[in-house]
């Protein structure tokens, strides 16, 4: 056992209270959303890595780098980089808010689908 592992054992706060405590109304892992996982996992390191703030901040981060993973899996980046210039008057992806992100991702995956679906009729 680890020592994040016994440090929550000190704490003796149980599990299932940190998933509460993190998401508000008990929620089966089933139905977890990245997010979700996300405030979970942030909660844990709370009380396993109290001392380290980079641990606790980098699921804060993770919707960020989840999308510009998947423009980056979609897309060479010179690519969309040019998408992002023409949609937002930048190709810098550190000054694009989420909303944007996503706006690129739809935009990505529907070119990469009009391409499959032109490479199949071919």
């Amino acid at each position: 056992m680890g020592q994040g592992a016994s440090r929550l054992q000190a704490a003796r706060i149980p599990h299932h209270g940190l998933h509460v405590k993190a998401l508000g109304p008990d929620k089966s892992h089933v139905d977890f959303t990245n997010e979700d996982l996300d405030q979970v996992l942030a909660e844990f390191r709370a009380i396993s890595q109290p001392d380290n703030l980079a641990a606790q901040l980098r699921p804060h981060r993770q919707p960020r780098l989840r999308l510009l993973y998947s423009i980056r899996r979609l897309a060479p980046e010179p690519y969309w980089r040019s998408i992002a210039q023409d949609k937002f008057g930048t190709a810098d992806e550190t000054r694009l808010d989420l909303v944007q992100l996503r706006q690129l991702l739809i935009t990505l995956a529907a070119s990469a689908r009009a391409r499959q679906r032109r490479a199949a009729a071919a």
